[in-house]
């Protein structure tokens, strides 16, 4: 099935983020609910999730859809983006910060970096976590 191609602006991206991250929780209640909840904390520490730039059509993957790869490939990249909106939902699904939040920055002109915003945890890169070197790759 063919994926509409949608232009986002710095504006309207926080907005569809936090879409995205909630999405997500609801994603793991249900995975929980069957008995398939996976860690995304634990998939970054272990290497099974992990950072990449390579993503030239910004694609968003849902927690279902990374998942799907870590069990057929046994590794699945990511990037900013779908790493913080994973992260913070995590953070909110299991209660260990339920104000999490993905907030975008600008690292220099047209160039954008997501990371977490978490009141207890204080502001969080899963993409260095994950992978990312200081160059942004």
């Amino acid at each position: 099935m063919p994926q509409p191609l949608i232009r986002v602006g710095t504006e309207t991206a926080p907005f569809l983020l936090r879409g995205v991250m909630e999405g997500n929780v609801d994603e793991m209640r249900r995975a929980a609910e069957r008995g398939m909840y996976w860690s995304v904390q634990d998939a970054i520490q272990t290497g099974r999730l992990r950072y990449s730039a390579d993503d030239p059509e910004e694609e968003w993957q849902f927690y279902s859809q990374i998942g799907a790869k870590i069990a057929r490939q046994g590794v699945a990249f990511a990037d900013c983006e779908d790493l913080a909106a994973l992260v913070a939902a995590e953070l909110r699904f299991c209660g260990a910060d339920p104000e999490a939040r993905p907030v975008i920055y600008k690292v220099k002109p047209g160039l954008v970096h997501v990371i977490v915003w978490s009141p207890r945890f204080g502001y969080l890169d899963p993409s260095i976590s994950a992978g990312m070197g200081g160059d942004g790759q």
